[in-house]
C-alpha cells in the first residue's frame, strides 16, 4: 500500500545503488513530480536535489541488514545507478 494513496499516484518501483554500496528498493510516485512521466526525467532535474521515495528497504553492503521507511528522501548526487522494475514485475 504506497504512503501516498490516491487516484493521482502513479507509482514506479525502483531499485537503486548509493557511492556507499547502500542498496535501496522502494518507489516513486511520478505524479509527485508535475511534467515529468518517467523515473529517468525526474532524476534529471536538478532543481530538485532530493528524490523522494515511498514504502523503502535499505540493505546494507552485506545484503542481510534491512531498515524500512514509508518515506526516505535521497540526495541524487550520492546515486550510482537506478533500475525501474519492468512492465512483468522483474528488475
Amino acid at each position: 500500500m504506497p504512503f501516498h494513496s490516491g487516484s493521482d499516484s502513479q507509482f514506479q518501483f525502483i531499485r537503486l545503488k548509493l557511492l556507499d554500496g547502500t542498496q535501496i528498493n522502494g518507489q516513486i510516485d511520478l505524479n509527485r513530480h508535475p511534467g515529468y512521466d518517467t523515473v529517468a526525467n525526474i532524476i534529471s532535474d536538478y532543481e530538485d536535489p532530493f528524490l523522494t521515495l515511498d514504502q523503502v528497504t535499505i540493505y546494507g553492503n552485506d545484503f542481510q541488514t534491512r531498515e524500512r521507511y514509508n518515506v526516505l528522501l535521497i540526495n541524487k548526487t550520492q546515486i550510482l545507478w537506478i533500475e525501474p522494475k519492468n512492465n512483468r514485475g522483474q528488475f
